[in-house]
C-alpha cells in the first residue's frame, strides 16, 4: 500500500528543497548503478560469467563494450546512453570514482543505521530500542539514513518530524 504525506503550511519551501536534493541524488545514483549493472550484464551476456556488484563496481569496460549492453529503460535512446558511457570514461569521472572509493574504504562500521535490514524490520528494531515508540515509514527512512549524512535539513532538532503529517487514509487518484 502506498502512503501519502502532506506538508504542513509553512514548510513548503523546505519540502521543495528536500525534494530537489533527493531527486538530484537519485539521478546521480541511477547513473552510477547503470554503469555497475552494465558491467554485470556485459560479463553475463557476452563473457558468460557471473560477476557480483562488489566486483563490478571496480571494473571498467571499453566504450564499445558498454555500448553493447544498454539498459531497457534506455532503449531507443542511443545518444543518451553514449553520453553516459562517455561520462564514465572521462578522466574526471574516473578520478572522482577512485577518490570516493578510497574514502569509503576508510570508513569504519556501517554507513547508516539501517544496515542490511528491510524497512519493516528496521522500524521494529527502532521501536523496540526507543521504548516502543511508533515509527512510520517516513521516520524510518530518515532515522535509518542519519549515519550517511546531514539529515538536519529533514528533521528538526531532537529528531522530531515536525512539519510532516501522514493522513489517516491515503488519497488514491485514478
Amino acid at each position: 500500500m502506498q502512503d501519502f504525506y502532506v506538508c504542513e503550511p509553512g514548510y513548503e519551501a523546505i519540502a521543495a528543497q528536500v525534494a530537489d536534493t533527493a531527486c538530484r541524488k537519485l539521478v546521480k545514483d541511477m547513473h552510477y548503478e547503470a554503469r555497475v549493472q552494465a558491467v554485470i550484464n556485459y560479463c553475463a551476456d557476452v563473457e558468460k560469467r557471473k560477476v557480483g556488484k562488489d566486483v563490478a563496481r571496480n571494473m571498467f569496460l571499453t566504450r564499445k563494450q558498454y555500448l553493447r549492453v544498454p539498459p531497457n529503460w534506455c532503449a531507443g535512446k542511443g545518444a543518451c546512453w553514449e553520453m553516459m558511457v562517455d561520462m564514465w570514461l572521462s578522466e574526471e569521472w574516473i578520478q572522482r570514482h577512485n577518490l570516493c572509493r578510497e574514502r569509503r574504504l576508510l570508513m569504519q562500521g556501517a554507513p547508516h543505521h539501517q544496515g542490511s535490514r528491510g524497512l519493516p524490520e528496521y522500524m521494529d528494531v527502532w521501536s523496540e530500542s526507543h521504548e516502543d515508540q511508533e515509527c512510520n515509514d517516513f521516520q524510518a527512512i530518515l532515522y535509518g539514513a542519519q549515519g550517511q549524512g546531514d539529515v538536519r535539513r529533514l528533521l528538526q532538532p531532537g529528531g522530531s518530524t515536525r512539519g510532516v503529517q501522514q493522513p489517516e487514509r491515503p488519497h488514491v487518484h485514478h
